[in-house]
């Protein structure tokens, strides 16, 4: 984990209400790992005091680059929006853990929203590892679906809610309605909204597979200190902080019913 200044190489939209962000990785710095993330303060705005987290959705290790998908939620992703390439960027990281390597089955990524990062890293590396990962995402709609097919390593299943593209569902609808042995065995790895991944924690809990999940929290500080993006964990009163303790969790972990 370092802090540095990093250029912007471009940002765009990528798909309605979403952009990509291209900067510059330091040559000496730690190379970033599928699930970790960036703690980013650079808005041009003053009063937007607190950095913001952002899970990193690709690195080349070539060009030194590094990219984040990211949503208009506010202010301060709408002014990053407004970042113009060369431009700089207060940025800390890698930061957080990664995802766990595969058990040697089919490995399964499942995402959604602002998870779709992380798990397009994943997916490419697994792929580029000689992996075939089966990747699922999540839409709402046709719009929401980012121009990103071209850069993917792998064939991903598309599902949007209103089925004016691929599957018509959930993620989790898709799933279901595969045969029980073709998940057989293996993982299912999920970043997304909180009623996705719970979703995909129930249905792994009934085939008895392992689940990971990325959480998606707002974060203050980013390394510990402030406990802002505490979950609680299951089966007691103990909380675990998503920036240091996570990002990538066992889903069994996670107390879904008290998020």
């Amino acid at each position: 984990m370092r802090q540095y200044a990093a250029e912007i190489i471009a940002n765009a939209q990528i798909a309605t209400g979403y952009f990509e962000l291209t900067f510059l990785w330091p040559e000496e710095g730690e190379a970033p790992r599928p699930g970790q993330f960036i703690s980013l303060k650079s808005y041009g705005i003053t009063d937007l005091i607190l950095r913001r987290p952002f899970a990193v959705s690709a690195f080349d290790a070539a060009k030194g680059e590094a990219r984040i998908v990211y949503q208009i939620k506010g202010e301060a992703t709408r002014a990053l929006a407004g970042r113009l390439a060369g431009e700089r960027l207060d940025v800390i990281g890698p930061l957080g853990n990664t995802f766990p390597a595969p058990n040697g089955a089919r490995p399964v990524l499942v995402g959604g929203g602002v998870g779709l990062g992380p798990i397009l890293y994943h997916g490419n590396t697994l792929a580029a590892q000689g992996e075939r990962p089966l990747v699922v995402l999540g839409f709402r709609g046709a719009s929401l679906i980012p121009e990103l097919a071209s850069r993917c390593r792998f064939e991903p299943v598309l599902c949007t809610d209103d089925g004016s593209v691929g599957h018509r569902g959930t993620v989790v609808d898709y799933l279901r309605g595969l045969p029980r042995d073709g998940l057989s065995g293996g993982e299912l790895y999920v970043c997304g909204p909180n009623p996705m991944m719970a979703g995909c924690h129930s249905l792994a809990a009934d085939l008895d597979l392992a689940c990971w999940v990325s959480m998606e929290q707002i974060m203050g500080c980013g390394v510990g200190a402030c406990m802002g993006c505490a979950i609680p964990i299951a089966g007691s009163a103990a909380y675990a902080r998503v920036c240091t303790e996570g990002p990538v969790f066992p889903s069994r972990m996670v107390a879904w019913t008290s998020l």
